[in-house]
C-alpha cells in the first residue's frame, strides 16, 4: 500500500509541476513514477505514466533554449511513447498501443531531417489516426474520438510543410477540411476547452496553408468558411474569460488574434468592422506572447513574434514595427539556432522574420542609399539560403520573389561602380523561378508571388533603359503580369488595392509613351473604380 501511495504523490506532484508550467521537473516525476510501476510489473500504469511522461517531454522540448536540449526531449518523448505502446500491447490493449505509436510518430515530425523520411513517418501517423477514428466512430465515443482527429490533424500540418509541389497539397486540404468538421461536431457533445482550443488552433494553421496554396480574391465559399471561424474565435475568447490556464489562454489569444487580423484585412467590408478586428488582433497577439514566454512555449512565442511583426509591416505601422523588430530579431535568432537543422514548420517561421525584417528596410526611401543597398545584400544571402534549404513550396515562390525585389533595389540604387547587368540578369533569374514555383497552385499567394515578380522585374527595366520600344515592350510584359495577379493578391485588402492603383499606373505611362488612347482609358477605368470602391468602404488600412 506505502508503494502505491509513493506513486500516487509523484504523479500528483508532476501535475503540480504542469501547473506552475514547470516542464522539466514534471517530466522527471512522471519518469520516476513510470520507472516504479514497472519495477512493480504493474504494465497498465507503467504504460499510462510512459504516456504522460511522453507528452510532457514535448513540453519541455519547446521550452529548449539550446538545440541539444531539444533534440533530446524529442527523443527522450519517442521512446516514452514506444515503451507505453509496448506495454500496452503486453496488456492486450490495442487501441492505445496504437495511440502511443502514433504519438511517437507524430512527435518524430519536430526533428525531421529528411523530407521523405519525414513524409513517411507522418503519413503513417495519419493512417493509424484515421484507423482509430474509424473505430471510435463505430463506437460512439466521444472524447477519443475528438482526440484521435486532433491527432491526425496536427500530423497533417506538420506534413503540409514538408510539400514542394503544389499538386501535394490536395488530397490533405480536401482531409482537414472534412476532419476539421468532424471535430467541431462531435465538440457540441464534449465541449472541452482543451479540445476547443487545440481545434482552433489548427483551423488557423489550416487557413494558412489556403492562403498560401488556394485563396483568390472575392472567394465567397472561402469567405464564409472564414466567417464561421471568426464566430468560432468570439465564441472561444467569452469561453476563456475567467481561465487561469496560460498555455490555453496563449494559443486562443495567438489563433483569434491572427484570424481577427487577417479577417479583418481580407474580408471585412465596413471600416468600423475592419478596424476593431484589427485593433483587437494586434492586443491579442501581443497578449499571446505574454502568455508564452510565461509557460516556456518558445515555439509559440516564435509564431506570435512573427506574427506581430509580419501584420505590423502588413498594414504599415512602421513606428510599431521599429519599436519590436531589433528585439524581435535578436530573439528569434537565439531559437532559429535551435531549430536551423530540422525541417519544421516552428523553424520556418523564425527564419522569415529575417527576410520580412529585410525587405522592408531595403525599400524604404528615406534612408540612404548605401543603407538600402546593405540591407539588400544581406536580405540576398539570407533567401539564397531558404532556396537551398526549405522544402515548402509556397516558400520557394516567396523567396524567389523576394530575391526579385532584392536585386531590383540594387539595380534601382545602382551607380557606375556596381554590377548592373549582373544585378540586373539575376533580377529576372529570379523572376521566372518564381514564377516557375508558383505554377499550378490554384491562388493563393504562392501564385501570386510568380505574377508579381515578373511584373516587377519588367518595370524596373521599362523604369530604367532610355530606349522607347524596349520600355514599352517591359510596360506591357509588366501590364500583363500585374492583370493576372490582381485576384491573386489576397495578403491584405490594402495590397489588393495596390495591385490595382500601380496597373493603373502602368496603362498610364504605357498611354503617355505610345499615345494610345486605350491605354489611357484603362488607367482612367481603373482609377475610377478604385475612387469609387474605397469610398463606398471608407477604406482605412
Amino acid at each position: 500500500m506505502e508503494g502505491k501511495e509513493n506513486e500516487t504523490s509523484i504523479l500528483v506532484q508532476a501535475k503540480l509541476m504542469k501547473k506552475e508550467y514547470k516542464w522539466l521537473e514534471s517530466a522527471k516525476l512522471y519518469k520516476q513514477a513510470a520507472k516504479l510501476y514497472l519495477d512493480k510489473k504493474m504494465l497498465e500504469d507503467a504504460a499510462k505514466v510512459y504516456t504522460k511522461f511522453g507528452d510532457t517531454s514535448l513540453r519541455v522540448a519547446r521550452a529548449s533554449k539550446t538545440k541539444e536540449d531539444y533534440l533530446n526531449w524529442n527523443e527522450q518523448s519517442v521512446k516514452a511513447f514506444h515503451k507505453a505502446e509496448k506495454y500496452f500491447i503486453q496488456t492486450n490493449d490495442k487501441l492505445l498501443s496504437m495511440e502511443c505509436k502514433a504519438k511517437a510518430l507524430n512527435a518524430m515530425g519536430y526533428t525531421i531531417t529528411s523530407i521523405d523520411k519525414g513524409k513517411e513517418i507522418l503519413r503513417e501517423s495519419i493512417n493509424i489516426c484515421l484507423e482509430l477514428i474509424k473505430i471510435y466512430s463505430n463506437k460512439n465515443e466521444n472524447t477519443n474520438l475528438i482526440k484521435y482527429l486532433l491527432l491526425a490533424l496536427d500530423s497533417v500540418n506538420t506534413l503540409f510543410y514538408l510539400f514542394k509541389k503544389s499538386s501535394d497539397f490536395e488530397y490533405y486540404l480536401k482531409l482537414s477540411r472534412e476532419l476539421l468538421e468532424k471535430a467541431w461536431v462531435n465538440l457540441k457533445k464534449n465541449n472541452d476547452i482543451n479540445f476547443r482550443t487545440e481545434l482552433l488552433f489548427i483551423e488557423i494553421n489550416l487557413f494558412f496553408i489556403t492562403r498560401y496554396t488556394k485563396l483568390k480574391y472575392g472567394d465567397k465559399k472561402e469567405e464564409e468558411v472564414y466567417k464561421r471561424l471568426l464566430r468560432k474565435c468570439e465564441e472561444t475568447l467569452d469561453l476563456v474569460k475567467n481561465c487561469d490556464d496560460f498555455s490555453i489562454l496563449g494559443n486562443v489569444y495567438l489563433a483569434t488574434g491572427s484570424h481577427y487580423c487577417f479577417y479583418g484585412t481580407i474580408f471585412a467590408k465596413e471600416k468600423n468592422e475592419r478596424m476593431k478586428l484589427i485593433e483587437n488582433g494586434f492586443n491579442l497577439l501581443e497578449k499571446s506572447i505574454f502568455f508564452f514566454r510565461t509557460t516556456k512555449d518558445y515555439i509559440n512565442l516564435n509564431y506570435a513574434i512573427y506574427t506581430v511583426d509580419y501584420l505590423a509591416g502588413v498594414f504599415g505601422r512602421f513606428e510599431y514595427y521599429q519599436k519590436r523588430i531589433f528585439s524581435d530579431v535578436h530573439e528569434l535568432e537565439t531559437f532559429t539556432k535551435v531549430y536551423e537543422d530540422f525541417h519544421t514548420v516552428h523553424g520556418l517561421y523564425g527564419s522569415r522574420l529575417f527576410l520580412v525584417y529585410y525587405l522592408n528596410f531595403a525599400s524604404k526611401g528615406f534612408l540612404k542609399d548605401d543603407t538600402r543597398k546593405s540591407f539588400a545584400k544581406a536580405g540576398i544571402k539570407h533567401a539564397k539560403n531558404g532556396l537551398e534549404t526549405i522544402p515548402f513550396g509556397p516558400f520557394l515562390a516567396h523567396d524567389s520573389q523576394s530575391l526579385t525585389r532584392f536585386y531590383s533595389q540594387l539595380v534601382i540604387l545602382g551607380d557606375e561602380d556596381d554590377p548592373l547587368q549582373e544585378y540586373i540578369q539575376k533580377m529576372f533569374y529570379y523572376a521566372n523561378q518564381a514564377e516557375n514555383y508558383s505554377k499550378g497552385y490554384i491562388g493563393g499567394t504562392a501564385r501570386s508571388a510568380g505574377f508579381d515578380s515578373i511584373y516587377r522585374a519588367n518595370k524596373t527595366m521599362a523604369d530604367i533603359v532610355k530606349d522607347k520600344e524596349t520600355k514599352i515592350n517591359h510596360l506591357k510584359v509588366a501590364i500583363e503580369a500585374a492583370t493576372s495577379n490582381i485576384k491573386y493578391a489576397i495578403e491584405s485588402y490594402n495590397i489588393f488595392l495596390a495591385a490595382q492603383m500601380r496597373l493603373g499606373l502602368l496603362h498610364e505611362e504605357l498611354g503617355i509613351l505610345t499615345t494610345e488612347k486605350k491605354s489611357l482609358m484603362e488607367a482612367r477605368e481603373l482609377f475610377l473604380r478604385l475612387i469609387k470602391e474605397t469610398s463606398e468602404k471608407d477604406y482605412y488600412f
